[in-house]
């Protein structure tokens, strides 16, 4: 049976390298990338706990912080977009572009993976961010991605949306904005190999 990637995939690839170019199914770009996201959650959590004045919630382009009847929402320029919600959207673009080079539905993953995740938000993200750089270093040593790896990656990603009450619909549609909106295409399908 011929793989069909879900539509989650199709529309993370929009942005990626093009099928013609042999970074399609290089899989250390996505690896580098995830390891990174992971660690920026964590570094944006370590903010949030410990950085006066800073919210993950403030928005990504203007800094303001959607509350209700906030006068700071209402000077926010464009769409809010959580800062913590714009990394997980990343986080999620690469994890999507990951399962797909292995032939593995991302949503087929998501939705076998029963939540029973209760741990702190810190432990969770700790655990996203090693089993992430788990991922990458297991690629660098044995050029392999293994499908059970992303199965724990999707689940402590799963586990971070629930604790943030974040349906997975909804980070994926703010994702999708950012990867069609033309100040922030990634530009991944022009570029060549630099090794």
């Amino acid at each position: 049976m011929t793989f069909q990637p879900d539509e989650s995939q199709l529309k993370a690839l929009t942005t990626w390298y093009s099928k013609d170019n042999p970074l399609h199914l290089d899989s250390r770009h996505p690896c580098i990338k995830l390891a990174g996201e992971a660690g920026e959650l964590l570094d944006l959590y370590g903010k949030e706990e410990y950085k006066p004045g800073f919210s993950w919630w403030d928005c990504a382009k203007c800094n303001t912080f959607k509350k209700a009847h906030d006068e700071g929402y209402q000077a926010c320029k464009g769409e809010y977009i959580p800062k913590v919600l714009d990394e997980l959207g990343d986080y999620s673009y690469y994890l999507r572009i990951l399962t797909y080079q292995k032939e593995v539905s991302f949503i087929g993953l998501w939705d076998k993976l029963a939540l029973n995740a209760e741990d702190n938000l810190d432990f969770i993200l700790a655990r996203l961010n090693n089993k992430s750089a788990g991922i990458y270093m297991g690629y660098l040593i044995e050029e392999y991605i293994f499908e059970n790896d992303l199965k724990t990656a999707i689940f402590w990603f799963k586990a971070i949306l629930h604790k943030l009450d974040c349906s997975l619909e909804n980070l994926l549609e703010l994702n999708y904005r950012k990867l069609n909106s033309e100040e922030t295409n990634h530009g991944w399908k022009y570029a060549t190999i630099k090794r």
